[in-house]
């Protein structure tokens, strides 16, 4: 069964940090806590199996997918009030559809793939305090979602994805400004830019282990600036 294990370290990661900075926002922690994060893992890593299903029409990938899929629909149905979150449920819907018909490398997929990892910080807050931040959630995605076009910029070298990055980030500080959150929260993407202007050379790890680096960071910084 090790196969249908997500093996993509990068967006466990994402998956994860999003995560506590919800607990963290949230400033409180129960039990109920621990089993959301079962239930979104499953629901995580069910891409795995729909994987193996689109590439091999494999039945044990279909029943590997939708025992994933109900198990962690029904865990999260248990533990909240659906009712009021259910609008989110159109994004990884969305990402679903997008990755079946276009793929999984086209950039919309990418993007709307890391608002469904981002989920978990509105997930784990609305656990411990019943109530949707859409903010924590926006703030959260538009952060990470960065990191589509940084890996882009490495892997094409070109001035489009350049052009992208720069333009991502006149979205970013904009959208400070319309929210009032702390342009500071996003110092970190400092980086991207940085990249996008200069193509420093390095290995595919150390960019990946760079945005883990800047995800921690982004914990620190909710934890001190956000509200």
């Amino acid at each position: 069964m090790k196969d249908y294990i997500l093996r993509e370290y990068g967006s466990w990661a994402v998956f994860l940090i999003s995560f506590v900075t919800g607990l963290i926002i949230a400033r409180d922690l129960n039990p109920s806590a621990f089993y959301i994060l079962i239930a979104l893992s499953l629901l995580v890593n069910s891409k795995q199996s729909m994987s193996i299903f689109l590439r091999r029409k494999s039945n044990v990938a279909l029943i590997v997918f939708l025992f994933e899929i109900l198990a962690g629909i029904f865990i999260l149905s248990l533990l909240l009030d659906i009712e009021r979150i259910l609008l989110y449920g159109v994004i990884p819907l969305l990402y679903f559809l997008l990755f079946i018909f276009m793929g999984e490398h086209f950039l919309l997929t990418e993007i709307t793939g890391f608002g469904v990892l981002t989920l978990s910080s509105l997930l784990s807050y609305y656990a411990i305090t019943e109530r949707v931040d859409n903010l924590l959630y926006l703030t959260t995605f538009i952060y990470f979602a960065s990191g589509v076009f940084k890996v882009r910029i490495y892997l094409k070298r070109d001035i489009l994805h350049r052009l992208f990055m720069f333009s991502y980030m006149i979205l970013v500080i904009l959208f400070s400004y319309l929210s009032r959150v702390n342009i500071l929260i996003f110092s970190p993407l400092v980086e991207n830019v940085v990249y996008a202007v200069s193509l420093y050379r390095v290995r595919l790890s150390f960019i990946g282990w760079t945005e883990v680096l800047k995800g921690l960071l982004f914990i620190i910084l909710m934890a001190g600036l956000y509200g």
